[in-house]
């Protein structure tokens, strides 16, 4: 992406669009659960503001070099932010509803919230960035292979690692999901999670399989170098899913837990992301703008 993508008024206008529908979107469908804590308003809206910037700034690199143009590029712009930031945020909601207190209504305005605002945000980013009807650059279809299996597979050992890690160094994150006083060992660990949870393998299998749908189409359609594909996958997989973790939410109401899980899913994202590229980026379109 091109300095001037982000050095511009147009930055600035689709900045204010996604803020501004973000906060309309909030009060159209409040959550029924949400809560302060107590935290400064002032910091709260620091915090906010810059989460609102990252992704803005993700979004006007996505719409500047994914290789489509009108509705198609549109949808997919849509369907990668939305997929990272919200989707695989939900199924992680719906396996540990036991820890999170999660009603179906808050499900609902969870999955409404985000939806909204990227519908409003997303276009008016493209109509004004003159992207609508630009050309489309030869490459290659989206295409199912073995390898995504493999890097499913790949998720579980990097989740139980990061959570172990996570679960271990913290005493507020294993109060927050954890009754044991101390675990021992990462064996020991994955042993009580495989009895806790049913399921959790194939679950974070799944959720593995997730990252690289919705990551696929910066692999296959990205127009520009390389190094820089690799550097965009790693924010989007590590900041679109974690961010919302800064701010006060209704999932969690104690800050150094939010902060662990922000940094644990940053890191474990970024050894995905890059597991995910070597892999699959010989597939992509590397014409670069």
């Amino acid at each position: 992406m091109k300095l001037s993508h982000i050095s511009s008024l147009r930055f600035l206008v689709v900045f204010a669009t996604y803020f501004l529908s973000s906060l309309i979107a909030e009060n159209l469908f409040p959550f029924n659960i949400y809560t302060y804590e107590g935290v400064n308003h002032l910091f709260f809206y620091v915090i906010y503001i810059i989460c609102i910037l990252i992704k803005t700034f993700l979004l006007v690199w996505l719409i500047n070099t994914i290789n489509q143009n009108r509705i198609k590029l549109i949808v997919t712009v849509i369907f990668i932010m939305y997929g990272l930031q919200t989707f695989v945020i939900l199924t992680e909601i719906w396996y540990f509803k036991d820890v999170y207190n999660f009603g179906a209504s808050d499900i609902k305005v969870f999955i409404l919230q985000n939806l909204f605002t990227l519908l409003i945000t997303v276009p008016v980013a493209v109509w004004i960035y003159g992207l609508y009807d630009r050309d489309v650059l030869p490459g290659k279809k989206i295409t199912f292979s073995l390898k995504w299996i493999w890097l499913s597979l790949i998720y579980i050992l990097i989740y139980f690692v990061f959570r172990y890690t996570i679960i271990r160094i913290s005493d507020t994150v294993r109060g927050f999901y954890w009754e044991e006083s101390e675990i021992l060992n990462l064996f020991e660990f994955i042993k009580i999670n495989l009895e806790s949870y049913r399921g959790i393998v194939f679950f974070q299998a799944t959720r593995g399989f997730l990252y690289i749908v919705f990551s696929s189409p910066v692999i296959y359609w990205y127009r520009g170098k390389e190094k820089n594909k690799l550097i965009l996958l790693i924010l989007l997989m590590g900041f679109l899913p974690s961010l919302q973790l800064l701010e006060p939410n209704p999932l969690m109401n104690y800050y150094m837990v939010r902060l662990s899980l922000f940094l644990g899913i940053v890191l474990s994202n970024t050894i995905y992301a890059g597991v995910i590229y070597f892999l699959l980026s010989k597939f992509s379109v590397s014409n670069q703008r």
